[in-house]
């Protein structure tokens, strides 16, 4: 059985790299009219929200695994959980959010993911088997 990989939606990820391209074009733009040097130094403050919000839609990813959720950010595994290890597992509506799936571990941290992300379904039954949902009231 194959692993179920949990993406941010394609669209954020498209509005991510488009939003990147059209930044990275205004600062082109910029440099040819000020010069590369003066660019550059104006454009640190946008490259420092810029590159990070690229890498992370672009990197962040869930892993269900046979034994193990795996979140993976800026490239790098950042925590390995085993179903065991799962407290609860909660489906919740955040404002801005939409429905999100929250699950808590054994050592309080919580992972989440929106329910409207790529394969949150297939995520959702596999969590099911392991831990019932709940809904808080």
């Amino acid at each position: 059985m194959e692993p179920i990989i949990v993406r941010k939606r394609s669209s954020h990820r498209i509005f991510a790299a488009v939003f990147s391209i059209i930044s990275l074009i205004l600062i082109g733009v910029f440099a040819a009219h000020i010069g590369i040097i003066m660019a550059l130094i104006a454009s640190i403050p946008l490259l420092l929200i810029l590159v990070p919000m690229f890498l992370y839609y672009f990197s962040w990813h869930l892993d269900f695994g046979r034994s193990h959720i795996v979140k993976h950010l800026f490239f790098r595994e950042t925590r390995r959980y085993s179903y065991i290890q799962l407290r609860d597992v909660e489906k919740r509506f955040y404002g801005k959010e939409g429905y999100c799936i929250t699950m808590t571990f054994l050592d309080g941290r919580t992972i989440w993911f929106r329910m409207d992300d790529e394969q949150a379904a297939q995520a959702i039954k596999k969590l099911k088997k392991h831990r019932s949902i709940r809904t808080p009231k």
